[in-house]
């Protein structure tokens, strides 16, 4: 079992994708996307569907129910499930249904159960402690302190536009605050200001649909991207 966290637009998904590529069986890597707000119940019906099982939400969250997600993955020789945007997951000790995921989370993790590889992947390290943790390896990628990012955009920022004042400290923080931490968008946001305003800027960092739309229409014809640049930019 892996857990997989850092910022949003640290590059968590691009490192899976590249992983999965370069696997010897790539096709037997399943993703499941968690999404807010959902009971713990109903993640566990969505999980069984996306492994090929009819399911109703469970009236319990116990041994069997783990059991029936162990065999239904093996069912669909899953070698490696990644669940996505884990963040959430009830995976701080305040939620009401914490209890339950540390639960499965042992009983997946126990020394009888030949579970296909789990990925969690997360903003948040959470807590995530239970009998069978050691048994889980953690892997934090960390973005860069604000203050970094804004000395990579000053690098890289081009000569003063005609167009628009330069951003002032404010704006440059709340800029670096968008980013994420990301260097490679640090860079990217660097050569928008050459012919956006820092607000249009502001505005359109970071989601990640828009982001796409924007720096891909922006830039691509424009400049020259290193591998992983471009790598990023393959969302």
């Amino acid at each position: 079992m892996l857990l997989l966290y850092g910022p949003p637009g640290i590059g968590k998904r691009e490192l899976l994708l590249e992983s999965q590529r370069v696997a010897s069986q790539p096709k037997s890597w399943v993703r499941f996307r968690c999404v807010p707000q959902s009971r713990l119940e109903e993640v566990f019906a969505q999980l069984l569907v996306r492994l090929g099982e009819n399911a109703e939400v469970p009236k319990e969250i116990d041994s069997q129910l783990f059991s029936r997600v162990v065999d239904a993955a093996k069912r669909s020789r899953v070698n490696v499930l990644i669940f996505e945007d884990a963040h959430f997951l009830p995976i701080f000790r305040d939620h009401q249904d914490h209890a339950h995921l540390l639960a499965f989370l042992a009983h997946i993790c126990g020394p009888t159960h030949s579970m296909p590889k789990v990925i969690f992947v997360s903003n948040h390290k959470g807590h995530l402690q239970f009998s069978g943790s050691h048994r889980m390896d953690v892997f934090h990628l960390p973005g860069l302190e604000a203050e970094y990012v804004i000395e990579i955009i000053q690098e890289h920022l081009p000569a003063p536009s005609t167009k628009y004042e330069p951003p002032s400290v404010d704006e440059m923080s709340t800029l670096a605050k968008k980013i994420h931490g990301h260097p490679f968008m640090a860079k990217l946001a660097a050569v928008v200001l050459e012919e956006s305003s820092i607000e249009e800027v502001i505005e359109k960092l970071y989601s990640r649909v828009e982001t796409k739309e924007f720096v891909l229409g922006r830039l691509l014809n424009g400049i020259s991207l290193t591998s992983d640049e471009r790598s990023f930019l393959q969302f």
